[in-house]
């Protein structure tokens, strides 16, 4: 059993879910093993979250082109 702790970012964001998802499918699609792939998911996904911007008062949106 593994756990992990990522911080929690302010406010609220649309896409984190479906980012999530989609960034584990491509883990998977490379070929990572699904622990590789989840780990690598969350953090690309919580970076993709904490460069997040907003286009106008609604929700924050990922940054899924963030520089690494």
């Amino acid at each position: 059993v593994r756990e992990d702790r990522w911080q929690r970012l302010e406010g609220s964001y649309h896409g984190s879910g479906c980012t999530l998802a989609s960034a584990i499918a491509a883990g998977l699609a490379k070929g990572r093993g699904v622990q590789d792939a989840v780990r690598e998911a969350q953090e690309f996904t919580w970076r993709a979250l904490a460069t997040g911007f907003r286009t106008g008062a609604g929700q924050a949106l990922p940054n899924r082109f963030f520089s690494r």
